[in-house]
């Protein structure tokens, strides 16, 4: 896809996503898909999905001393694990649900590592750069302060060289969008993300993002990447005004 047609596509869906997370949802609809994410948007004062779609690639690094503001263990909400792992709550819903569809489909996924400290990921990164090289490291390993784990919206699942073919890594690759989870590590997107295939690394940016995205074959594109339509998407939202779609104070009208 060329950025043009992203430019489009996005003109065309920021009024509907602005509206999933501060319209009839926030004013007591239902729909797990937007009711539950429109209401945290603005609970969090209006940041929530400015947060979810934080840059966090190997040219650009968080916020200094970013930490997510609602963190939840998995193991307080039943989501199988590998370990202790928190996530943010915003996606648990999202999270659940395709856990739960997973299940009925006939596929298994365990979550193997969720939100990672800073700290956290200086050691990760650390031991790679010890075992493999800070070349090799750097490709499979982001540095601290550029990883997408330090949001607490990244997730990687059942980890393991096959499971891009297993039936639950298929069953993951075809419906993660439909939860709001995309895959920002692709095979295709690895000379311009600059990391290897991860077909276990999700990342949450919200149903309707994700399922536009999705749609315009983001997952199969080596022109621009799944961080490419996010960057784009928040410059877009952030350029609409979120206070005013949330009533925050400071805003205009």
């Amino acid at each position: 896809m060329s950025s043009q047609k992203l430019w489009i596509s996005l003109i065309i869906f920021v009024p509907l996503f602005a509206s999933l997370f501060s319209g009839p949802a926030a004013a007591g609809g239902t729909g797990p898909d937007a009711g539950m994410a429109a209401a945290s948007a603005c609970a969090l004062g209006g940041a929530e999905i400015d947060q979810a779609l934080l840059p966090a690639t190997r040219a650009e690094a968080l916020p200094d001393g970013y930490v997510p503001p609602d963190l939840v263990p998995l193991s307080s909400v039943g989501i199988p694990q590998r370990g202790y792992w928190e996530v943010r709550q915003v996606l648990i819903t999202d999270l659940e649900a395709m856990v739960q569809a997973a299940v009925t489909d006939r596929a298994q996924l365990w979550v193997a590592s969720g939100y990672r400290s800073y700290q956290v990921q200086a050691q990760t990164h650390a031991y790679w750069v010890r075992l493999l090289g800070a070349d090799a490291a750097d490709r499979g390993s982001a540095r601290p302060g550029h990883s997408q784990h330090q949001l607490g919206t990244a997730i990687d699942f059942n980890l393991g060289s096959g499971f891009a073919d297993s039936a639950s890594g298929q069953w993951l690759w075809d419906h993660a969008h439909e939860y709001g989870f995309v895959f920002p590590y692709t095979r295709a997107s690895r000379s311009s993300s600059g990391y290897i295939f991860e077909p276990w690394h999700v990342r949450w940016i919200g149903r309707p993002l994700a399922g536009l995205m999705w749609a315009e074959g983001y997952q199969n594109s080596d022109d621009l990447n799944a961080d490419d339509y996010v960057a784009a998407a928040r410059s877009e939202l952030v350029r609409a005004g979120f206070a005013n779609a949330c009533g925050l104070p400071g805003a205009a009208g």
